[in-house]
This record gives C-alpha cells, sequence and structure tokens, in this order.
C-alpha cells in the first residue's frame, strides 16, 4: 500500500470512529464508509438499496420471482431513543452508553411485569440480563430475539447433551424450543408450558 493510500485508509479508520462516536444519523455513516471503503452494500439493506436503483411501479403485480422482503422486528419505535438514553450526548469516546437507567431497571418500566415472576426463572431472566436474549433496537427475529431459535438456546444448551438425556430432541422438528418451553419463568419444570403435552402430540 502506497504512502498516500495509507493516510487515506488511517484518516477514513479515524473518521468512521468519529461518526460512530459522536453521530446518531445512519446517513451520515453511510456517506463516510462509501467514501473511505470499497465494497459498502447500499444504505437500509441489499434489497433495499436494489429496489431504489430502478423505477418500481407501485401498482404492480407482486413479483414471484422477486426475492424475500426482509421484515424487521422494531423495539416501540414510537417511544424515541430519548426514552432509553435520555437526551444526553454521548462525550468523548468511551464505550459506554448513556441509559436512563441500569439494565434490567430500565426494562422494568415497560415491562413491568417480568420484575417478579412466580415458579421456576429461567437464568438470563433471574440475573437481569435480558440483553443477553434480546436485541433492544431492531432485529429480523420475532420477540427482538438477538439470534432465531434453537440457535439462541444452543449458546447455553448443549445440543448433544440435550438429545444424550432425551433421544426425541435430536429429531429436527424438536427445533422449535419455545413451543413447549416458556423464554420467562414457568411453574413447571423445566420452563414447560402448561399445553406443551398437547403441542407435542400434534406436532408428531
Amino acid at each position: 500500500m502506497s504512502k498516500p493510500a495509507t493516510i487515506k485508509f488511517l484518516l477514513g479508520v479515524l473518521m468512521v470512529a468519529l461518526l460512530f462516536v459522536l453521530s446518531c444519523s445512519e446517513t451520515k455513516r453511510h456517506e463516510t464508509l462509501v467514501f473511505f471503503f470499497d465494497g459498502v452494500p447500499p444504505l437500509g439493506g441489499e434489497l433495499e438499496g436494489a429496489a431504489q436503483a430502478g423505477a418500481i411501479d407501485p401498482n404492480a403485480p407482486p413479483d414471484p420471482n422477486a426475492p424475500p422482503k426482509i421484515v424487521w422486528y422494531q423495539h416501540e419505535p414510537s417511544l424515541g431513543c430519548e426514552a432509553c438514553h435520555g437526551d444526553r450526548k454521548k462525550r468523548g469516546f468511551s464505550r459506554q452508553v448513556n441509559l436512563v437507567a441500569p439494565i434490567p431497571d430500565l426494562c422494568y418500566q415497560c415491562h413491568e411485569q417480568l420484575r417478579e415472576l412466580p415458579g421456576r426463572v429461567h437464568g438470563p431472566v433471574a440475573i437481569g440480563a435480558c440483553t443477553y436474549c434480546h436485541e433492544p433496537h431492531r432485529t429480523v427475529n420475532k420477540h427482538l430475539l438477538k439470534k432465531p431459535v434453537p440457535e439462541l438456546c444452543y449458546q447455553c444448551h448443549e445440543a448433544e447433551v440435550i438429545a444424550f438425556f432425551d433421544s426425541k430432541h435430536a429429531d429436527p422438528s424438536y427445533e422449535n424450543c419455545n413451543q413447549c418451553h416458556e423464554g420467562h419463568a414457568s411453574e413447571n419444570s423445566g420452563l414447560l408450558k402448561k399445553d406443551w403435552q398437547e403441542t407435542v402430540s400434534n406436532s408428531h
């Protein structure tokens, strides 16, 4: 890499860092990335960018060959950033996120029903680690889960161990864990839902 190219790259890295720290504007961040780096996908994702590139007739029938549209699940967009982050701007280069209250107290401001749960409580819930399973902004997974089930569950519960104790769970049809198990708390052993037996009998 030539000296001018190295300097441009280092300046780019510095500018990107400054924009990510000091700016909440997704447009500004994207413009900077495009200026300094090649291969940056269009703003809003590849599918949205491809749609914006050509003229689209809104009255045209849906194209059966078109790729599926990505559905985003967003965390109460009507509340705005200030509901969780306050109106204080982030200062300096600290990675600490400004929140109006610590987690899980921040989450309980809207989800009060999860503060005191009866019965057996799931480990992450018991220690108030809401963001271990949930994405606080937006995600392509329902219930704002960080990963799809069962991938999310396998972060803690190894598939091989589960199958060893119950061979039926090795069947792919058992991979939808939350069909039978509660994610937060349950009165039943193994965090099983009340109707788990009916669910199993209907799906096998």
